[in-house]
């Protein structure tokens, strides 16, 4: 399994807004093939935390990495478009790709 985390930053004043956008947008991204589950988390230890704005995390879990790179080459330009168009300056995002090597489950 394959983990595509993306982390978010945005300004204090729209993290509602964001949020709601947020959600349905998770949701569109677990109709893309091999997209099996994702979480949203809420940032409150770490040094992207400011008094000023709100940090996420999500976390999408993923069959492989071939799902995830028929992603990438055919629909993160537009999905993270959305975002800009929407939220433009008022939040960030930075990705990472991790590799699952163990689960324990509860």
């Amino acid at each position: 399994m394959i983990i595509y985390e993306v982390n978010l930053t945005v300004v204090q004043t729209r993290s509602e807004e964001f949020v709601a956008w947020l959600n349905d947008h998770i949701g569109e991204m677990l109709q893309f093939p091999g997209f099996r589950s994702a979480k949203l988390c809420h940032v409150k230890v770490g040094p992207e935390v400011k008094t000023n704005s709100q940090s996420y995390t999500v976390h999408y879990l993923i069959q492989d990495q071939a799902a995830l790179d028929s992603y990438l080459e055919t629909h993160a330009a537009r999905m993270r478009s959305e975002g800009i168009k929407l939220f433009g300056g008022d939040f960030s995002a930075s990705r990472r790709v991790l590799s699952q090597l163990l689960f324990l489950p509860d």
